[in-house]
């Protein structure tokens, strides 16, 4: 951490980029390819898919850097983020809308799998306006949380 603290620029960028691996760009790039092939989309489909994969991608990195800025706070977390990680995953990959009320508050909120999985494809089949604007507005929601927290947690530990 002290190594991106000393640079002129904000670490967050620097320490997010750090961690990518040329194995995702084949994920990058199957992606679309899967659209096609297997989920039957077309041409026409393809700037909604990409903005909706931009807007999920967000929300996920951002619940990700709340979820690896817990160390500042928790001094012994050990695996918890990474578990976390993996509860993200695992919920997002089961069927939402069979889910109670209540487990859906969390899979919209503290472990934003609904926004991650649930709601795009959901306004890849069926485009709503409201669904889209909450979508756009939970991206912007959860990237101002996991940089406000991500800030704070830099200067407790430039602090500590």
């Amino acid at each position: 951490m002290d190594a991106f603290l000393v640079r002129p620029r904000h670490p967050l960028p620097a320490l997010l980029f750090s961690r990518s691996q040329a194995s995702g760009l084949g994920d990058i790039v199957s992606g679309p390819f899967y659209w096609f092939a297997f989920g039957g989309a077309s041409l026409s489909d393809l700037p909604l898919l990409m903005v909706l994969t931009l807007l999920a991608s967000c929300i996920f990195v951002s619940s990700l850097i709340v979820f690896y800025s817990l160390p500042f706070w928790i001094s012994r977390s050990g695996r918890f983020p990474d578990q976390l990680f993996e509860v993200t995953i695992i919920a997002s990959t089961i069927p939402q809308h069979v889910q109670p009320w209540g487990i859906k508050l969390v899979l919209f909120t503290l472990i934003p799998a609904g926004f991650i999985s649930l709601l795009p494809a959901s306004l890849a089949h069926h485009f709503d306006p409201l669904g889209f604007a909450a979508l756009v507005g939970a991206a912007g929601v959860y990237a101002l949380i996991a940089r406000a927290v991500f800030n704070a947690g830099v200067r407790r530990y430039i602090r500590a």
